[in-house]
């Protein structure tokens, strides 16, 4: 599911649906669903929080200051070059909006069937990878 974070937040639509896809295969579209969109929101703070506080120092007090492993401030510190904090909100809202899909849906049909829960997943996927619907 990480994976799949890394590949939205670097902007790389198409490997990020790949990922998605094989992981749904491998743990069900269920538990794909739920837990790639915790990743996203995961990773999303932590990008958030990187790319608004621009740390500085080493990179285990950038990791300290962050709450993150050391390993993950380089990959932070690429991804905030593709990001700007107005596109980061925007990000957060369309995340918020997908999470009561990807968890069963809340409209008025009541619960998402499975294929219905992989296609918003995979919409959010894209959206977010490409930057659609997000101010700069």
């Amino acid at each position: 599911q990480f994976e799949v974070a890394d590949l939205v937040w670097h902007r790389k639509a198409a490997e990020a649906l790949t990922a998605f896809r094989g992981l749904a295969d491998r743990n069900g579209v269920g538990n794909a669903c739920v837990t790639v969109v915790a990743a996203l929101s995961y990773s999303l703070r932590s990008l958030a929080r990187y790319v608004s506080e621009q740390p500085s120092g080493s990179q285990w007090q950038v990791a300290s200051a962050l709450g993150v492993p050391p390993w993950k401030v380089d990959t932070l510190a690429s991804q905030s070059r593709l990001w700007r904090p107005g596109q980061l909100a925007a990000a957060a809202v369309t995340l918020a909006d997908a999470d009561a899909d990807a968890k069963g849906g809340l409209g008025d049909a009541g619960a998402l069937d499975p294929e219905q829960k992989i296609y918003a997943v995979e919409r959010l996927i894209v959206t977010l990878a490409n930057g659609a619907d997000q101010p700069s």
